[in-house]
């Protein structure tokens, strides 16, 4: 237990790189810097072809963040003046990748029980109600949750009615997640990721599209390098790019990364089971976890817990931090995106009632890959003795 002053014993969250990643990560800067090549060079190329053999895919291509990786891919799917579909829960800057390639987002809410994603039924409401008028439908992966098979199937069953439409992942949460024994990034046309400073794979910042089209790679590597029509240093622009490179330093760190993927993976799953195992019927006490479904793997970027209806969520956490010094992690996506101040005069009338409410009842259980039995302990100490009221 905390000693009653709020210390902390538990943190939310921590970023963790074994001895072999610090390294090699260490040698490769070493030698980029002898050599003097900051960008677009062999790391970069060696850690696109790692993460495309991980996930399965035939060309990978870095970008400097997951948003510039999805405006690329919206540009690709020629969504200008036509509709994305995307969940009303997830975070604010698809809109803003969207809006910069000129397409309209079309938002559906979400269901609790498909690991906060996609409703199915609402899902396939909307593509069939807007057939035709959809240029791309976004799958969106939830703290380390995939799509559920129910949203794949759903998504698969509209690609037979409309083939042109695109199936585009912002996989940002969803490293070493598998649907249907396919992993997240492995089945969407554009497979989009982040690797981000908290993420399981992270470079401090950075992204990447992965696909299959050969013809989607050649243009994501003209629009992430200006539109230049040729290598780096060429002056010919056919594109409307931008400087959306990763830099060598961030790649050398992700190459590294995935050379340990494997260990990190099963580093954050005995963390995740050892919450699982303390859980009776889905809870630790009051609190109801997200538990793996069939047919889906889960990554454990976070692990999503729901607070009995009507806890105040600020007093939950005052207490396990007061009581226990447990800082529970980041709240995955504390609103809405209809509900974001700054999309309020847009989006404020659209309701989506079950976003909503996991917006206001959700936590996060804290995830570090070197959390010890010990921290998980307490953690779990904590959820067991809260009772609602409390």
């Amino acid at each position: 237990m905390s000693d009653g002053k709020g210390v902390v014993m538990v943190p939310g969250t921590s970023v963790v790189y074994s001895d072999a990643v610090v390294r090699g990560t260490v040698q490769r800067v070493k030698d980029m810097l002898e050599c003097g090549w900051t960008v677009l060079g062999k790391n970069t190329e060696e850690f696109e072809t790692r993460w495309a053999n991980v996930i399965g895919r035939t060309y990978a291509v870095s970008t400097s963040n997951d948003t510039a990786a999805l405006e690329i891919a919206f540009r690709l799917a020629n969504v200008k003046d036509r509709y994305v579909v995307i969940p009303t829960s997830g975070f604010y800057s698809i809109v803003t990748a969207i809006d910069r390639a000129g397409g309209k987002p079309l938002f559906v809410d979400i269901s609790i029980g498909e690991y906060a994603n996609y409703d199915p039924v609402l899902l396939a409401q909307t593509l069939e109600t807007y057939s035709g008028q959809i240029a791309a439908v976004v799958t969106m992966p939830n703290g380390g949750y995939p799509i559920t098979p129910a949203i794949l199937d759903v998504l698969m069953y509209a690609k037979k009615i409309d083939p042109q439409m695109m199936i585009i992942g912002d996989n940002a949460q969803g490293h070493g997640s598998s649907v249907n024994g396919v992993m997240t990034g492995g089945f969407e046309d554009i497979a989009c990721f982040s690797f981000y400073a908290t993420k399981t794979i992270n470079c401090g910042e950075g992204g990447m599209i992965l696909t299959d089209d050969k013809w989607v790679a050649d243009e994501a590597r003209m629009y992430r390098n200006y539109g230049r029509a040729g290598e780096f240093g060429s002056s010919t622009i056919v594109r409307n790019g931008n400087n959306w490179r990763m830099t060598e330093m961030q790649a050398a760190l992700g190459a590294e990364q995935v050379g340990d993927y494997e260990n990190i993976l099963a580093r954050r799953r005995a963390v995740a089971y050892r919450y699982l195992d303390a859980a009776h019927d889905g809870k630790i006490g009051e609190i109801a976890l997200f538990v793996p479904k069939d047919g889906t793997t889960c990554g454990w970027y976070k692990i999503i817990a729901l607070l009995p209806d009507g806890v105040d969520k600020a007093k939950f956490k005052e207490y396990m931090r007061l009581l226990y010094g447990v800082v529970m992690g980041a709240d995955n996506y504390d609103l809405p995106i209809t509900q974001q101040p700054i999309f309020i005069g847009r989006y404020g009338g659209i309701r989506a009632p079950a976003a909503e409410e996991f917006s206001r009842r959700h936590v996060c259980l804290p995830m570090g890959e070197d959390f010890t039995v010990a921290q998980t302990d307490i953690v779990i100490e904590g959820l067991k003795t809260f009772r609602k009221g409390a």
